[in-house]
């Protein structure tokens, strides 16, 4: 074990790492930085209203009941695959 990362964890973030264009490489360096320095992140989301909020979970199920929705271990299984993921 490194720190307490197990070694499949640590060859992922390698992985991903090593696949990332020098762009994507300086913006993670940029938030790792922010995060170090403990400055505070400006959020591009502001924070819904209640009636907003409300506004988005009926919509939400309104798509459930329509037979839009899909099954969530489903999704979690896919994206697990396509990014070489354990699930846990």
């Amino acid at each position: 074990m490194v720190g307490t990362l197990r070694k499949s964890e640590l060859d992922q973030t390698i992985d991903i790492i090593e696949s990332m264009t020098d762009e994507e490489l300086q913006a993670v360096r940029s938030v790792a930085m922010i995060i170090m320095n403990k400055k505070p992140i400006k959020r591009p989301f502001r924070r819904l209203s209640e009636d907003e909020f409300f506004s988005h979970v009926d919509e939400g199920l309104a798509e459930l009941d329509a037979g839009l929705g899909e099954d969530s271990d489903l999704v979690n299984a896919e994206l697990a695959a396509e990014f070489g993921l354990a699930l846990s």
